[in-house]
């Protein structure tokens, strides 16, 4: 069977460029074409043409910004295989192949090469199938929606530090019915000291619908008092009008993307219990009725990976490798190479995990014991979940390729589900409290001891000398008599052990 290579350059609002390669690297034909099917239809006998053989043509291709697609999915219904290849990978052998020159025919002549240099690093694509691509195109949308409103979120607060300083201490709920009704109408502190306290807090009362404190609205009154009585001292360099008119055009966009937000959940939901009927992502600590559609979207079906290797470099929690001769260096870093967004869902769900997860907060807290930073441990516990998630979505969907209908008896033992520390069953609730109990949280533990050693600034020094200071000869002293000592300035030569 004769093998021809096609790389081909895409562009944005020009002609694509392909170039055409033997099975042993000649450079056969270069060939222009657009978006059409005309076009493919004609660089697919261009490509076979002067062939009697079978032919198995390869199409090499960057996925630039979304013009990869209709020609990827094209080819690939066409039986022909297609290769994806990373943009980073392209341009290294690129610059290798011709250093000083970049055209259009290079980098597709560059593309075509690939299989014929890298063949075991190229992996053929397989298209997805129109719900998880929808269903993939559905959660991108709504985390970006997310994201905008979180900055619009923020914009507002920034607004409320200059209308009304102080404000945000005691008005911890913004962004709730309460909190709207003031954004709306009393961004001036002086319209509020002009009601009167009786009359704002039946203006909060009647927008909390029955969830309202009254000690609440005090606080509140009180902090725009202390904002008419600032800005009555001096001129403002402010409007309160146009402040006024600013948040209420950010709400409006807010309240907009949250209508959206809600249609896509609708339609986010039903095209995710149509691919996963069972909720099988659901059983993970982390993952909810966000992150699962958004997880299931990007990956696709399961079965695609053939082994778990694959699966994490997928993700991009492989380590990176590093061996000569004898010597195989181990513990490198992540590689990294995966989609920021997947990386981005995983990460958050492991951020979750660690607390509720008996072993997924013990892989944490092991390694944060080893001195590695909270994101590095983060990132071990979203391989370990990416690792639990490959396993129990490939048998699960394995028993319903056998059986589409499978009964809740038969799913159940399948399941993912939480263990403790000795790998014994236990509930969500349980595993909380375990976790707390088995590490208690040595942030907070540390702030409170950091407090009490700071006399006047000591505890630095105090650090330093014991550290400095400590071997076999030292005095142990309890806290309450080095605490004595740090006042006189008495300490010297003693380590710090609590009582």
């Amino acid at each position: 069977m004769v093998q021809k290579y096609i790389g081909i350059d895409l562009s944005i609002k020009g002609k694509h460029t392909a170039v055409i390669l033997a099975d042993n690297g000649q450079k056969e034909k270069i060939f222009s074409f657009l978006t059409d099917r005309k076009d493919l239809e004609m660089l697919v006998s261009t490509a076979k043409s002067g062939i009697s053989q079978k032919v198995t043509l390869n199409f090499i291709m960057e996925p630039t910004s979304t013009v990869w697609i209709p020609i990827a999915y094209y080819l690939s219904a066409k039986g022909h295989r297609i290769f994806i290849i990373k943009p980073e990978k392209a341009h290294d052998l690129r610059k290798f192949l011709k250093k000083h020159s970049k055209t259009d025919k290079i980098d597709a002549h560059t593309l075509a090469k690939m299989p014929i240099i890298d063949k075991d690093g190229l992996y053929p694509f397989i298209p997805s199938n129109e719900d998880y691509f929808t269903l993939n195109r559905l959660c991108r949308n709504r985390f970006k929606l997310a994201d905008l409103s979180s900055a619009i979120q923020c914009k507002i607060r920034n607004i409320l530090y200059i209308a009304v300083p102080g404000l945000e201490k005691v008005f911890p709920h913004l962004f709730k019915a309460i909190g709207r009704k003031f954004l709306r109408n009393y961004i001036n502190p002086h319209k509020v000291k002009s009601l009167g306290l009786k009359r704002f807090t039946n203006v909060l009362k009647k927008a909390a619908k029955g969830n309202f404190q009254p000690q609440e609205a005090i606080e509140i009154y009180n902090a725009c008092l202390k904002a008419a009585d600032l800005y009555s001292s001096f001129l403002p360099p402010f409007n309160y009008h146009q402040l006024q008119q600013e948040v209420n055009f950010l709400l409006d966009e807010l309240e907009l993307m949250e209508k959206q937000m809600a249609e896509l959940d609708k339609e986010i939901n039903t095209r995710y219990l149509k691919l996963d009927p069972n909720q099988i992502l659901h059983d993970f600590m982390g993952i909810g009725p966000v992150i699962a559609p958004a997880l299931l979207g990007v990956i696709g079906n399961i079965l695609r990976f053939s082994n778990l290797r694959k699966f994490v470099s997928f993700c991009g929690w492989a380590p990176k490798k590093k061996q000569s001769s004898s010597r195989n260096k181990e513990g490198l870093r992540i590689s990294k190479a995966a989609q920021n967004y997947l990386k981005r869902i995983l990460y958050i769900a492991a951020e979750t995990a660690r607390q509720w997860d008996p072993q997924a907060a013990a892989l944490y807290h092991k390694l944060i014991n080893k001195g590695k930073h909270h994101k590095q441990a983060v990132c071990a516990v979203a391989a370990f979940m990416s690792r639990r998630i490959y396993s129990v979505a490939k048998r699960v969907q394995k028993a319903n390729a056998l059986n589409s209908k499978l009964p809740d008896a038969l799913i159940n033992p399948l399941r993912y589900q939480l263990r403790d520390f000795n790998g014994n069953k236990i509930e969500p609730k349980d595993a909380r409290i375990l976790i707390a109990q088995k590490f208690p949280n040595k942030k907070r533990n540390s702030a409170k001891l950091s407090k009490s050693y700071n006399i006047k600034g000591k505890n630095k020094q105090l650090n330093r000398d014991s550290a400095k200071h400590f071997n076999k000869d030292d005095s142990i002293l309890p806290l309450s008599v080095i605490l004595s000592q740090v006042k006189n300035n008495l300490l010297d030569n003693v380590t710090i052990l609590p009582d």
